[in-house]
C-alpha cells in the first residue's frame, strides 16, 4: 500500500464539535474515501483484512428490550 500521494482532505471541526465527531465516527463520504485508499470496497472487507477470525463473535447477538421494573 502506498501512502505517499494520499490527498487527504481534513475535515473542518468546529471545536466545540470535535468530540461529537470523534464519537460518531466518520460520515459516509469519509467512509468512501478510505476504504477507495485501503483499494477495497465494503466495511466487510477492511474487517475480513484486519480482525483476525478467532476473535470474532461466532453469530450475531439480538438484544432484547429491556423492560423497567
Amino acid at each position: 500500500m502506498n501512502f505517499e500521494n494520499n490527498n487527504f482532505e481534513p475535515t473542518e471541526y468546529l471545536p466545540y464539535d470535535f468530540a461529537n465527531r470523534r464519537h460518531i465516527g466518520p460520515s459516509p463520504q469519509e467512509m468512501e474515501k478510505m476504504l477507495k485508499l485501503l483499494g477495497l470496497t465494503n466495511i466487510d472487507q477492511l474487517i475480513d483484512q484486519t480482525i483476525p477470525p478467532a476473535i470474532r463473535q461466532k453469530k450475531k447477538e439480538v438484544c432484547k428490550k429491556v423492560r423497567a421494573r
